[in-house]
């Protein structure tokens, strides 16, 4: 870990960044990127322009609107991952008070 990067967000962001995948695989799919959506550079690498980004953006945007089955109830991504965000939330405080709690006992 380093003091420049947000790790505890990209920990976050990983379980579902089978979304964006699937967002970037759809507009590929239906024709939707061209290769004006991107630059290649020196080292032909490919990179986004903006045109490409935003077209990326609004299709994961649908995609976090899109509903799901989740615990028997249907549902959205974005709610879905909000209930885990917040499950995870729950746990690592309670994992927390538990430490505290055993660091105190031992002194």
């Amino acid at each position: 870990m380093t003091p420049s990067k947000n790790s505890l967000a990209y920990d976050l962001q990983e379980p579902f960044r089978f979304l964006v995948d699937l967002a970037v695989i759809s507009l590929v799919e239906n024709g939707a990127m061209e290769s004006k959506d991107f630059i290649r550079t020196e080292n032909y690498n490919l990179r986004l322009k903006p045109t490409g980004a935003r077209k990326i953006v609004n299709e994961f945007s649908n995609m976090l609107n899109k509903k799901v089955s989740y615990q028997g109830k249907e549902s959205t991504w974005s709610y879905v991952i909000f209930l885990k965000v917040r499950e995870l939330a729950i746990i690592s405080q309670a994992k927390r008070k538990n430490w505290i709690l055993l660091s105190l006992n031992m002194r």
